[in-house]
């Protein structure tokens, strides 16, 4: 049997107990400054080593059920302190070999907000532009833009250790509704930007498109569960007639959402996401509101 998996008659007996002892051990939480990021868990886990024994061996959607409840009982210091070791875990079981980890890439990508929105006197940026950094010597080459939302977003996002864009939940679901035939609705959650290969490298008179893949994952537009994952050509999934063409889709943001799975891999963001401004040199873009080709060298 395995006891990852009880048996119905062990969660009826354990789930009593789990009732008495919530609120008694919430409190406790509420009262006591949670441990350091680097302090053992045990260290947390001491005074109620038998609650959390039989908690250990509920289903994984009681689990989910018990720390949904736990959380409403914590002040928000506690919660965002929870919210970080949960990205931290999450980044340590996708954590590359050391081998892959020493790869070294001779671009990285980077997204630059479209600034024109604080004249128009939005919060947010209607869009964000993809660039390719050249590390030695630093030249920035543009490659494209993802949505353009006319109400404004702020992305959350950062660069793992293989040199990917992870776009953070939940600032990372879309609804595109068909411009012409506004009854075409689709909710679409990005996972990722995955840059070209490690050698990929350009210089100012290059005039090609870099194998840039943007990973996203197909959402019901009712109940927000994982459909389908996709990996499209960008930029060109945002061209005219694209998978994701931003002539067809209008796009607005999702702000609140059922939790969904994450099961892309993830690690921890890196200061690498913030570097100066270097010299630029535009490459292949084909957009409205910006969308212009652009074929300009800038020294």
């Amino acid at each position: 049997m395995n006891l990852n998996v009880p048996a119905p008659e062990f969660e009826r007996s354990v789930q009593p107990t789990l009732t008495k002892v919530v609120e008694a051990t919430t409190i406790s939480f509420r009262q006591a400054a949670l441990p350091k990021a680097d302090a053992p868990l045990e260290s947390g886990l001491a005074c109620d080593t038998e609650v959390f024994d039989q908690s250990s061996r509920l289903k994984a959607e009681t689990k989910v059920a018990l720390i949904r409840t736990l959380l409403t009982q914590l002040d928000a210091e506690h919660i965002q302190a929870i919210v970080e070791f949960g990205l931290r875990e999450i980044g340590d079981r996708h954590r590359p070999s050391t081998s892959s980890a020493e790869v070294s890439h001779n671009t990285r990508l980077l997204l630059k907000k479209d600034y024109s929105y604080q004249d128009r006197g939005l919060s947010h940026p209607t869009q964000y532009y993809v660039y390719l950094r050249r590390r030695k010597p630093k030249l920035d080459s543009y490659i494209g833009a993802l949505f353009y939302i006319p109400q404004g977003c702020t992305l959350s996002y950062f660069l793992d250790i293989d040199g990917q864009i992870i776009f953070n939940p939940l600032h990372n679901i879309f609804q595109l509704q068909d411009c012409t035939n506004p009854a075409i609705v689709q909710v679409v959650r990005l996972v990722c930007l995955k840059p070209p290969p490690p050698a990929y490298t350009f210089n100012k008179q290059q005039n090609d498109t870099p194998e840039i893949y943007l990973h996203l994952e197909y959402l019901d537009p009712k109940t927000y569960q994982p459909i389908t994952k996709e990996a499209y050509p960008f930029p060109n999934c945002m061209y005219e007639r694209g998978k994701l063409d931003r002539y067809r889709w209008e796009v607005s943001m999702v702000l609140s959402v059922p939790p969904v799975s994450v099961d892309e891999p993830i690690t921890q963001p890196s200061v690498a996401t913030l570097l100066p401004p270097v010299n630029s040199v535009k490459i292949v873009s084909n957009y409205r509101s910006g969308w212009q080709s652009q074929r300009s060298f800038l020294c």
